[in-house]
């Protein structure tokens, strides 16, 4: 589960963007969307849920001029569901994300990137269940919900 080790405060600089990615229809895809949900109305920052197509939104994210994005999205870490890593960028394509996006992740925020010239920043949680239709593991939403916590707490405290 993530706590403050994954060092947020140190790495969402200016202004910042957070995108949710998943599909919530199938169980702990869903928890990009769910992060997006727990942070809505309660900060300042832009926050995105782009579904399963982040393609779609890099308009919106290059328009929000962002100078710090964090990517959160389930993923295929091999760990227990509701571990949550950082990701490095160029090491994405090692990991495989659950979402079905058209285009793998990888070359999409490579292009957000280059758009926006803004600092991506990845995080990934463990899926444990992905069946269409089925309802997020406790793990998961528990870390999320965590994870949100954290995130909100980081923000805060950046405003003073």
């Amino acid at each position: 589960m993530c706590s403050m080790d994954h060092n947020l405060a140190g790495v969402l600089v200016g202004k910042v963007c957070i995108i949710g990615i998943g599909n919530t229809l199938r169980g702990d895809d869903g928890a990009g969307p769910l992060l997006v949900k727990c942070l809505q109305s309660r900060v300042q920052e832009t926050v995105l849920d782009v579904g399963e197509e982040p393609l779609n939104y890099v308009d919106v994210i290059e328009s929000s001029g962002p100078d710090t994005i964090l990517v959160f999205d389930a993923a295929e870490l091999g760990e227990n569901p509701g571990a949550i890593e950082r990701l490095n960028l160029e090491d994405l394509s090692k990991h495989v994300t659950i979402s079905t996006h058209s285009i793998p992740l990888y070359q999409i925020l490579k292009l957000i990137e280059m758009r926006t010239h803004a600092e991506l920043v990845v995080f990934g949680v463990q899926a444990g269940s992905l069946h269409l239709g089925g309802k997020m593991t406790p793990e998961v939403k528990t870390a999320v919900e965590k994870f949100c916590e954290d995130l909100i707490h980081v923000l805060e405290k950046r405003r003073g």
